[in-house]
């Protein structure tokens, strides 16, 4: 082994005496000690190239030569230490009369090792490694190192040594600083096959065993193939990994990197194997009806997984047949439909990252749903045409919540069946203005939740016009001067067509009767100047197809501006503030509203526009 280690040393040191006579032959050659990474200190490795000089050879063309290599260091001072080291190296050389080398004048190196004195050393081929004593601070100023190396050749078994030598001593104060090269030894992880909740550790052997405990920093790292994609999942931790969930079906490996060595320590990765899920799964209600919601439940070790690592599959049966996985069905829960039948079965798989196998419920069988009971009836009973029917509800479907009814409005001619009015699905149904005298009409009801539909009463249309009926109500309710009344239709007006329905804006000064406003025939108002406080207005309206009429509850004028026209922002005089806002407006980059879009309306006629901003201009220079 030794001899093989030693190999690029004798190369060298061919190269560096040259030839060897066949009997007491001399060696001669320039040697010189180089230091290319340095000193470092405790720990640390200090490392050397032997560089030889021109070397040539009168020697006989082959011959076996031996080497004799002797060292000394001693580091001055405290310390005290002075040891040597020495031992042979020989190799079979072959070598032509008067011909150099062919590597002669290049750098030969070679590795010296000093582990039988105590001092470690590295299988770093072309280097010599010095390694100080472990966990011992030394002076670089004072150490000192020689080395001696002569050559001898072997004839008969018997060895000849040249008394010639070359030598070379070199001084800790000519070593420069670079990153040393790590000591021989293994990182190994144990247990040998850990599980999930195994505490993994490390062990240190060879010459890592001597290291101090600061001298790297200890990175767990994960991945899935064990070749790459490392991440690092914990670094400069106890020197414990306790293996969790993210761990399985996983590689874990310990690696050592340092900021004083160039290369890292790598322990051989531990492959994570899965677990095979166990405990159970179970379903809550364990009796559900169509709508409602289930809900899968965990326990035993099961239990424990994190719900990340979780996987659903919910499937279904319609009584007797194989179980179908439901499309999109991978949550926790999963609401039953509400058109399910009673006796459609429902089970859940859970799966698990990192885990073999699987977890089954017991299926969960959907129960009847209770009857639905009560009573519908619609009103009016005998409604004309464009009348709006409306139904009310009691007993048990009085109940039940809105949002849980359904609702599906029939018709039928006079001696026909009864069919569904397409989009007809509200609680309420306006019959159309076109329909003759004898149509009947019903209203189904159906709940979530619930079994059976609940029919209405019928209602036959009648002869005649409908009678109107809603509600209109004015905006703003306390107005004042150069405001615009506004109408808000509910109560079944705002189901009738907009070109049907007629306005007619009405007022009085007070106590006295309304009057109708001229022309004021639209959906919006707008209060006059010469109104006063106290001045109530109201809106009539009637609806062609339609009697009668619904009139607003009025609304009073509550006080004059007291602000002139043109002042825009209030401030109680026109200025070029008030022209710029009433431009602003014209332009959509701000818009006036309420009293301020009065006060720019300088001519009253509820739209401001060139005309407002020509006026506005007008007063600000005085005309």
């Amino acid at each position: 082994m030794k001899k093989n280690r030693f190999l690029s040393l004798l190369l060298a040191l061919v190269m560096l005496f040259g030839a060897v006579s066949a009997l007491g032959a001399t060696a001669s050659a320039e040697m010189k000690l180089e230091t290319p990474y340095g000193w470092f200190g405790p720990n640390h490795t200090i490392k050397w190239k032997l560089v030889p000089g021109i070397l040539s050879s009168s020697s006989p063309n082959s011959y076996k030569v031996k080497y004799h290599v002797r060292g000394y260091y001693s580091i001055d001072g405290a310390l005290g230490i002075t040891e040597a080291f020495s031992f042979w190296v020989e190799i079979l050389t072959f070598l032509s009369d008067g011909e150099s080398y062919a590597t002669s004048g290049q750098d030969m190196t070679f590795h010296l090792d000093l582990s039988e004195k105590g001092y470690a050393s590295i299988d770093a081929l072309d280097y010599i490694c010095f390694y100080p004593v472990y966990n011992q601070t030394i002076d670089k100023e004072k150490l000192h190192l020689t080395f001696y190396i002569n050559a001898a050749q072997e004839l008969s078994s018997t060895i000849v040594e040249s008394d010639d030598y070359i030598s070379e001593t070199i001084t800790g104060s000519e070593l420069q600083q670079g990153l040393g090269i790590l000591p021989p030894g293994f990182v190994t992880l144990s247990p040998r096959s850990p599980r999930l909740g195994s505490s993994l550790t490390y062990s240190l052997s060879g010459e890592l065993a001597n290291l101090n405990t600061n001298w790297a920093i200890p990175y767990w790292e994960r991945s899935s193939n064990g070749v790459d994609g490392w991440e690092i999942i914990r670094q400069n931790s106890p020197g414990v990994h306790i293996v969790d969930y993210d761990d399985l079906d996983q590689y874990i490996r310990l690696v050592f990197r340092s900021q004083f060595y160039a290369d890292e320590i790598v322990s051989t990765a531990k492959h994570i194997d899965k677990e095979t899920l166990s405990g159970e799964v179970y379903i809550s209600p364990a009796s559900p009806k169509a709508g409602e919601t289930l809900t899968a439940y965990l326990s035993g070790t099961a239990f424990a997984i994190p719900n990340a690592k979780l996987h659903y599959q919910w499937r279904y049966s319609t009584g007797n047949t194989r179980y179908i996985n439901i499309e999109g069905a991978t949550g926790k829960t999963y609401t039953v439909p509400s058109s399910t039948p009673a006796g459609y079965k429902y089970e859940v798989v859970v799966t698990a990252d990192g885990h073999d196998g699987s977890l089954i419920s017991e299926p969960v069988t959907v129960a009847a749903a209770p009857a639905l009971s009560g009573t519908v009836r619609i009103s009016p009973t005998s409604p004309k045409a464009g009348e709006t029917l409306t139904i009310s509800l009691s007993g048990t479907v009085g109940s039940i919540p809105s949002s849980k009814l359904h609702y599906q409005w029939r018709s039928a001619a006079s001696n026909a069946r009864f069919s569904s009015i397409s989009g007809a699905t509200n609680s309420t149904y306006t019959v159309p203005t076109s329909t003759s005298a004898g149509y009947r009409y019903e209203v189904y009801v159906t709940a979530d939740g619930y079994e059976g539909t609940l029919v209405s009463n019928t209602a036959t249309v009648v002869e005649g016009t409908p009678t109107l009926s809603g509600k209109a109500t004015v905006s703003p309710a306390n107005p004042k001067v150069g405001d615009t009344l506004r109408i808000t239709l509910s109560g079944g007006l705002e189901n009738i067509s907009a070109r049907n329905i007629k306005y007619q804006w009405q007022y009085t000064t007070g106590n006295s009767r309304y009057s109708g406003i001229r022309t004021a025939t639209g959906s919006t108002y707008k209060i006059p100047d010469s109104a006063q406080p106290g001045y109530k207005y109201r809106v009539a309206i009637t609806a062609d197809g339609y009697t009668g009429t619904i009139y607003s509850d009025p609304v009073t004028v509550t006080a004059a501006s007291s602000y002139p026209k043109g002042d825009v922002d209030r401030s109680g005089q026109v200025g070029n503030s008030d022209l710029i806002m009433v431009a602003r407006h014209v332009v959509h980059i701000i818009t006036l509203t309420g009293e301020q879009f009065t006060l720019g309306d300088m001519d009253n006629d509820n739209v401001i526009d060139n005309k407002d901003i020509i006026s506005v201009a007008r007063k600000v220079v005085g005309l």
